[in-house]
């Protein structure tokens, strides 16, 4: 019998992917939960478990690629095409966001008082929360650039480091987008500029009503 080879493997027979697939589930349960009833507790414990069984599955796929010598050269070819995929994916994502908020800065209609922003939408400070938000986007690029070098170096500690750094930066800067849509002065359904801004659906606060506004697109 005459058995075809590719250059390809295939993972063993392993229970994350199901088991990922059921916390992914529950984390979407839990989310419509947390804008539902603000039930904090189910949404934390949801996506604590989809990130530790992805740790366990990604360390189970590292042993088998590196440490069972199961890598080849056009399984890495295939690996930066698609990371290669992934990144026009997002250009074209956040294109579409920019082209919609050029499109009503440029030729607001009526309906929006023939100005950007809107009548009676006050925006914030550019040299506040957004200029910080703007730097710390930058330096987590800026740090893990230097992660990388230092791993190419050889230098395990230091890009570790750098690392580290990097996801602090992560979290700082969405600790600040988070203090910024709970402090804006306007929500999602204030028009074109509000969805523009809160582009993804999610819980804000109005200070004008001191109440909390669900976006039920």
């Amino acid at each position: 019998m005459i058995m075809k080879t590719h250059h390809f493997f295939l993972l063993n027979l392993r229970p994350w992917p199901a088991i990922i697939r059921v916390a992914s589930f529950n984390l979407l349960l839990s989310l419509l939960l947390l804008i539902k009833f603000r039930n904090l507790f189910c949404f934390t414990f949801s996506l604590l478990n989809v990130v530790i069984f992805s740790m366990f599955w990604w360390i189970t796929y590292r042993a088998e690629f590196n440490l069972e010598g199961k890598n080849s050269l056009n399984l890495e070819k295939g690996l930066k095409l698609r990371i290669i995929l992934f990144i026009s994916s997002e250009v074209f994502f956040f294109f579409s966001f920019f082209w919609s908020y050029f499109h009503y800065f440029l030729s607001p209609v009526v309906e929006l008082g023939i100005s950007w922003p809107p009548v009676n939408v006050e925006c914030f400070d550019f040299l506040g929360v957004p200029l910080i938000n703007t730097l710390v986007l930058i330096g987590s690029g800026l740090t893990v650039t230097v992660r990388h070098y230092f791993l190419i170096e050889g230098s395990i500690k230091m890009s570790n480091f750098w690392l580290i750094f990097t996801i602090f930066l992560g979290i700082f800067f969405t600790y600040l987008q988070l203090v910024e849509y709970n402090n804006s002065f306007f929500s999602i359904r204030d028009g074109s500029f509000g969805t523009s801004f809160f582009y993804v659906n999610w819980i804000s606060w109005d200070p004008r009503s001191s109440r909390i506004l669900v976006s039920s697109d």
